[in-house]
């Protein structure tokens, strides 16, 4: 009989234990343990990525731009070039004539300073430096960039432009060939 209660007792234990951690369990807002803080500093670097070309909607179109047959004096404005950049972070474009037309007949050539570049239509958000009213100058040297295009929101965009091509009225008759534009997209 003594072994009888003392296991009954001990069975009343363990089941007053069960209770009372399945109330503590159960209980709502119970109070807390005291808490330390620490925080951590994060830190990261992610690689900018900017290039040219057609995607995403955007259809590049910057094929030679031929200006056909000219007077020395003369100018022609050719349309409808479209640049594609696609950059994850802001950007700017500028050109400069890395190359300039060159004589077949005679080797003189038309430099840079002659040819104008507009931006007709620029990205939203943009700015836009050779808008259509006031076209931007080339440089005549083949290594000075003309900003064309800043703060351009990162993602894919599109511009367009035009060129003029104004011929010297000095330039001498013939064919020139080998003119090379080159546009950098930077961010």
């Amino acid at each position: 009989m003594v072994q009888l209660v003392r296991r009954s007792h001990a069975l009343l234990a363990v089941a007053a234990l069960l209770g009372a951690v399945g109330l503590w369990l159960s209980a709502a807002g119970g109070t807390r343990a005291d808490t330390a803080v620490q925080t951590q500093g994060v830190a990261t670097a992610v690689a900018p990525t900017i290039a040219w070309g057609t995607g995403g909607g955007c259809t590049q179109a910057m094929p030679t731009a031929d200006f056909g047959t000219l007077a020395a004096g003369a100018s022609n404005t050719l349309t409808g070039f479209t640049g594609c950049v696609t950059s994850n972070k802001s950007w700017a474009v500028a050109t400069r004539m890395s190359t300039p037309l060159t004589s077949t007949d005679d080797s003189t050539t038309i430099p840079g300073s002659s040819m104008r570049i507009a931006v007709t239509t620029a990205p939203a958000g943009s700015t836009n430096a050779c808008v259509s009213a006031t076209p931007c100058a080339l440089s005549a040297s083949p290594t000075t960039d003309t900003s064309v295009l800043t703060a351009v929101p990162r993602a894919q965009r599109a511009f367009s432009y035009s060129l003029t091509l104004n011929v010297p009225a000095a330039a001498t008759g013939g064919t020139y060939t080998n003119g090379a534009l080159t546009f950098t997209a930077s961010n």
